[in-house]
């Protein structure tokens, strides 16, 4: 056994955040690698699903399936992570999506009530949402 197997058995012993497999799923989420992403975080959210990791899993799940067309699961995901960690910081930013989403598939109403309440407060989504209000 090398050491960095050692190192890296010892670290999985300790990892009861999830620490390693999120950056893992992260990895897989830069590289493009989005089955192996989605796969990933879907794991991460049920085996961690109050580690301090899980709002970010959530959300980049719902940005994997957004970049590939999955309206629904992005949805969801999108969803899940607003009720399950509401002061989340990306909470706006899945509200922006989510309003996105609910406008593409007709749903007006809901998409302009997340997107205002985005809009009218000062996270980096708040001037993107403004301008797709706008655009509405």
């Amino acid at each position: 056994v090398s050491q960095s197997s050692t190192a890296i058995a010892n670290n999985a012993a300790s990892n009861s955040d999830g620490k390693e497999e999120y950056e893992a799923a992260y990895a897989k989420l830069k590289a493009k690698d989005y089955p192996g992403a989605t796969s990933a975080f879907k794991v991460f959210v049920e085996k961690y699903p109050n580690s301090d990791y899980a709002g970010n899993s959530w959300f980049w799940l719902g940005f994997v399936y957004q970049t590939q067309g999955d309206t629904e699961s992005a949805a969801r995901s999108f969803a899940s992570l607003i009720e399950r960690f509401p002061n989340h910081s990306k909470v706006d930013d899945a509200k922006y999506n989510l309003g996105k989403i609910y406008n593409q598939q007709g749903k007006t109403e809901q998409a302009r009530a997340l997107l205002k309440e985005v809009a009218s407060g000062d996270s980096k989504s708040a001037p993107l949402a403004k301008s797709y209000l706008e655009s509405m």
